[in-house]
Formats: C-alpha cells, structure tokens, sequence
C-alpha cells in the first residue's frame, strides 16, 4: 500500500513538473518582452539517502527574439529545491554549486533564469529519489496528457545541462 502511494505521488510530481515547465516556456515564447529562454531540461535521477553531496554546473543560452544572446550579465538564475530535507542546494555561484541528499523522498530540482528585473526568461529542471537503501529504479515510463502537446526539441547544444 505505501509503495503504491509513493508512485503515485512520484507520477503526480513528474507530470506536475513537467506540465509547469512546458507552461512556463510556452509564456515566455508569447511574452511581450519577446525575450526567449529555449530550455529543456528531463532528468530523473534515483540515488540512495546516504549518497555524498554532489557537485552541478549549469549550461543555457538565453536569446532574444531576433536570435541575440541574452548574456550572463543580463541575467540572474535561482536553484531551488521542493524538498530541502529530502535534496538540499548550495548555490557557490550563478552556474554552480552541490546538492546533498537527506531524508528518503521525491524532490525536484528547478534552476529559474531571470532578467536582473526579476522578468522570468525560462527554467528546467532535475527530478530526484532519494531511497532508504539500495536503489530501485522504474524505466520506460511515461505519461500522456488528453488534449496537450509536447514542446519541440530544442537543439542538441541548447539542451546542455548537467546537474
């Protein structure tokens, strides 16, 4: 019974997180500001709770809507966690920092890129399972929402993200 409502609280959070994301680029791509963040950012990662922290680098390329690139000066990122008991972050600079794994849950990973005015440009994100013990992963999933279409594919070298 617990397991079954661990997945589906898993599957729950996976299909919010990325509902949120697709939403969140389909604003940008019909924002005002024409500014446009093209990210895309599907990463699920199962790891077990006493795992040692970990280092991440952030890669994008924010352009405009005539193709300019929005340089890193130009803007700000937010790494956040939805669960800092279960992945907490320590942000050592705009493009890096560590994770650290603690209690056994699910927890997602966003990296939020802003304008220095705070204007969201974009974000992307990580997904986590911290286990209790050996780690147990689910492959080959996947979930279809009625009347939603996936964004297209970004290019290879705009989806560059390692965490």
């Amino acid at each position: 019974m617990r397991l079954t409502s661990l997945l589906t609280l898993t599957i729950f959070n996976t299909a919010l997180l990325i509902y949120l994301t697709r939403r969140t680029l389909r604003t940008v791509e019909s924002a005002p500001t024409k500014q446009q963040l093209s990210l895309k950012g599907e990463f699920m990662y199962v790891v077990p709770a006493d795992q040692p922290a970990v280092n991440y680098q952030l890669a994008y390329t924010a352009t405009d809507s005539e193709g300019n690139v929005i340089t890193d000066a130009e803007t700000r990122v937010e790494v956040a966690s939805s669960d800092e008991a279960v992945v907490a972050v320590s942000q050592t600079d705009a493009k890096s920092g560590s994770i650290s794994f603690g209690s056994p849950g699910l927890a997602n990973l966003n990296a939020t890129v802003k304008t220095k005015d705070g204007t969201l440009l974009g974000s992307f994100g990580a997904q986590f399972t911290v286990t209790a013990g050996d780690v147990a992963a689910i492959s080959g999933g996947s979930i279809s929402f009625e009347g939603l279409t996936e964004a297209p594919e970004a290019p290879a070298e705009e989806q560059a993200v390692s965490a």
